[in-house]
């Protein structure tokens, strides 16, 4: 057995198997691998030790320190608890056990989040005193209403059956008698995984004392009132500490109430009906939500004043797709520096991309398992494309109707969708994301042309719920105008789609140097950071080409009031493949928009604060606060992308009308 940080104890049945070496014996335990990657990393890592006391060689960037436990060395000294390997240094660092004390409690604590706990329909007071680690005695009043009222009851049917002569009492009553005794001491144990959830409400959310608890246990019918009034408190609490309005979405007046009859405490749900239902009446998926709200809720009060690694297993297995969304949030809030002091990492394992925070997606680690001894596999580069296999097994149109939220932006085509999306990924912390678009909340939609981005809206408008938002951003050039032109289009008394749901990049954003003018979304990108982007995707994608900055720069002035994109093309058309034309022109070599971008998001990445990356970041920041300011109106006013969204035979027939002849 090990001791923790926190006291509780584990053994080596609790780790993974196969993070071993293999041995025949059984006092083998995992080695210990920290990997300290960037600066900030190296400068916790030195002060981790520093308090220990344990005095280790220099760290770097890419150090990689290794904890040998007693048993993974051939000839371990009794004296010494653990050994300290770093990479690039011979000698290693013994380690007492006070010193490994240390080191643990400097350490984060590790604490697991269980995806397999549903709060439960009912608790009875003694149950819940016995989870606060409290003795119940052999007091009565402590005894279960229900149980003690049914012992009540078989007493009552054997009443007649005992005979004046106590010393006379048929087997069969003696039976009976054993029978209710058994019942009686089976309530009165308590101390199950429900009980303790419970625990986690009343003693770390709400803060009700184990006294109170014992107090209420002998208050009877006529504390009537005494007791409804705590328990007005503890609701009124309840509501305000864990504010689930705010998580769970699918209600704005959903509340968590508790109600105490007779001993026991009944979990109750009132919701936007002004009803209350037992938890029995409502679905499983509410009450797996629930308990990992409680529990990450409790967890978030009780690590402020100490570092700790949560862990949970596939919370998305009870939960909808909503649900998990509403999760997100919670697990968002539970990290979050403003609601739990930045004190607390948050890992779980999922299969849904439901559960993947799309503002940032670098979060992501993508894990497969190899074969033989190849063991867990680590993907680095997981966070592309991860929605496309789904996209692809549903059809181009189902798929992208699918991937339509509640709130969207439509643009041109992929590389707006890529651009906007990918510079707020860049841009946003969880410190400022309020001044830029919740990706969780606004989905960017790539239209591909003005017939898809029409029937795209159109689909979307018909069922029985209520229609999603739609807001289309085009381009200031041409093909943007067109575009705008074929969606206004009078058809009847009035256009299919309303013009305030229809804007121009460059109306939105604005230049004020009209020799750069915002044509294309593109142009957001300030020129000589764009053109750091060309030049760096040239060298990059064709090893026997390369191209000056300074050219590139040069050559998208010359051509700047077109646009960055358009001057681009041009200057991939002269610059990177002139001499070659008809057929054995070599296609591959021309200008992909998407490409340069990721060039560009690289150069970002590795530049941050420079004066284009600081540009682009303020332009990008007055798109999105424009963005959502437009949405924002759509939703208050109720209106929807079309300015008639009942479904009727015409729309899908100009649907398809527009699909096959476009």
């Amino acid at each position: 057995m090990r001791e923790c940080a926190d006291g509780s104890t584990f053994n080596v049945a609790d780790l993974c198997h196969y993070c071993t070496k293999r041995d025949v014996n059984t006092d083998v335990w995992p080695n210990i691998g920290l990997q300290f990657c960037t600066g900030d990393d190296v400068d916790g890592g030195t002060t981790i030790f520093d308090k220990s006391g344990v005095q280790i060689p220099p760290l770097a960037p890419e150090s990689l320190i290794t904890i040998l436990l007693p048993g993974a060395t051939e000839k371990p000294d009794k004296n010494v608890a653990a050994e300290i390997y770093v990479s690039d240094s011979p000698q290693s660092t013994t380690v007492s056990a006070e010193q490994l004390s240390k080191l643990r409690m400097a350490l984060p604590q590790l604490k697991v989040l269980d995806s397999t706990l549903k709060l439960p329909d009912q608790i009875s007071l003694g149950e819940l005193l016995v989870a606060y680690g409290e003795d119940l005695g052999d007091s009565e009043t402590y005894f279960d209403y229900a149980d003690s009222q049914e012992a009540l009851r078989k007493l009552a049917q054997l009443k007649q059956g005992i005979p004046k002569d106590r010393s006379k009492i048929s087997d069969a009553t003696y039976n009976e008698l054993r029978t209710i005794v058994s019942s009686i001491d089976r309530a009165r144990v308590g101390g199950t995984a429900d009980s303790e959830l419970a625990l986690l409400l009343f003693r770390d959310i709400i803060g009700v004392k184990a006294s109170s608890i014992q107090e209420l246990i002998h208050k009877g019918p006529a504390d009537r009132g005494y007791v409804e009034s705590k328990v007005t408190e503890w609701n009124q609490t309840i509501n305000t500490k864990l504010n689930l309005k705010r998580y769970w979405q699918q209600d704005e007046r959903f509340q968590l109430l508790l109600n105490v009859k007779n001993g026991m405490v009944y979990f109750e749900i009132e919701d936007r009906t002004n009803s209350k239902y037992t938890f029995a009446e409502r679905s499983s998926g509410l009450k797996y939500f629930l308990s990992y709200y409680i529990q990450a809720k409790s967890l978030e009060r009780c690590q402020r004043d100490r570092h700790c690694i949560a862990i949970m297993d596939e919370p998305d297995c009870f939960l909808s797709i909503l649900g998990q969304r509403n999760l997100l949030e919670i697990f968002e809030s539970l990290v979050d520096r403003r609601t739990s002091g930045g004190t607390c990492q948050m890992v779980y394992s999922t299969h849904s991309p439901f559960l993947i925070n799309r503002n940032f997606p670098y979060r992501i680690r993508l894990l497969s398992k190899g074969a033989a001894d190849e063991g867990t596999q680590y993907i680095r580069r997981s966070a592309s494309r991860r929605f496309e296999p789904v996209r692809s097994a549903l059809g181009v149109d189902c798929g992208q109707t699918l991937f339509v939220g509640s709130a969207n932006v439509v643009v041109e085509g992929m590389a707006d969708q890529f651009l906007i999306a990918e510079a707020i990924r860049s841009f946003c912390t969880q410190d400022n994301l309020d001044e830029f678009l919740d990706l969780n909340r606004v989905t960017f939609v790539s239209g591909e042309s003005a017939e898809s981005i029409l029937t795209l809206v159109m689909g979307s408008q018909g069922g029985d719920l209520r229609p999603p938002v739609f807001l289309v951003l085009l381009d200031s050039d041409q093909g943007g105008s067109d575009t705008a032109t074929f969606l206004l289009k009078q058809r009847g008394s009035r256009p299919l789609v309303d013009s305030r749901f229809v804007l121009h990049i460059g109306e939105v954003v604005g230049s004020a140097d009209e020799s750069a003018p915002i044509v294309t979304t593109e142009d957001l990108i300030p020129t000589e950071l764009y053109a750091r982007g060309v030049a760096r995707y040239v060298t990059e994608s064709f090893g026997d080409v390369t191209v000056a900055e300074t050219d590139v720069v040069d050559a998208i002035r010359s051509k700047r009031s077109q646009g960055v994109a358009q001057a681009t093309k041009l200057f991939f058309h002269d610059r990177v493949y002139p001499s070659q034309s008809g057929e054995g022109r070599d296609t591959n070599r021309s200008y992909d928009k998407v490409g340069v971008l990721k060039a560009v998001f690289d150069v970002i990445r590795e530049t941050p604060d420079t004066p284009g990356v600081v540009d682009f970041r303020e332009r990008t920041k007055h798109l999105c606060q424009t963005l959502d300011g437009t949405l924002e109106g759509i939703r208050s006013q109720g209106f929807t992308a079309l300015t008639n969204v009942r479904w009727h035979p015409g729309l899908f027939l100009l649907a398809l009308w527009s699909r096959l002849f476009r």
